[in-house]
């Protein structure tokens, strides 16, 4: 009978979880790419486009868009979370070299 007392609980524990939905993660997955592992190239961006900011910010909402499509198509369902944790890990590195050795990758 103990058992039936603690089960309860526990199941109400489990049932109130937050969730987040798939899009909903890849909008956020997105978002932190953008804004905290490409900080080269927006400055690289800003250099180009300097006088127009319009068109960097046309070009980062389309780097954004192509980014959660990519998103979207490769992390299908349960393959969700991998996919968007190797992206943010090749992101990272990718960070990671070009502000220690100065170096940006683009091929």
């Amino acid at each position: 009978m103990t058992d039936l007392t603690f089960a309860a609980p526990l199941r109400r524990l489990t049932q109130s979880r937050p969730t987040i939905g798939q899009t909903a993660l890849n909008l956020t997955v997105t978002l932190y790419l953008l804004a905290v592992l490409n900080t080269g190239f927006r400055h690289r961006l800003i250099e180009i486009f300097g006088d127009r900011p319009l068109s960097v910010a046309l070009f980062l909402a389309a780097i954004a868009g192509l980014t959660l499509f990519t998103l979207e198509l490769l992390g299908p369902g349960r393959l969700q979370r991998p996919v968007a944790a190797v992206l943010i890990l090749i992101a990272s590195g990718a960070t990671y070299f070009e502000q220690a050795y100065g170096v940006l990758i683009d091929r």
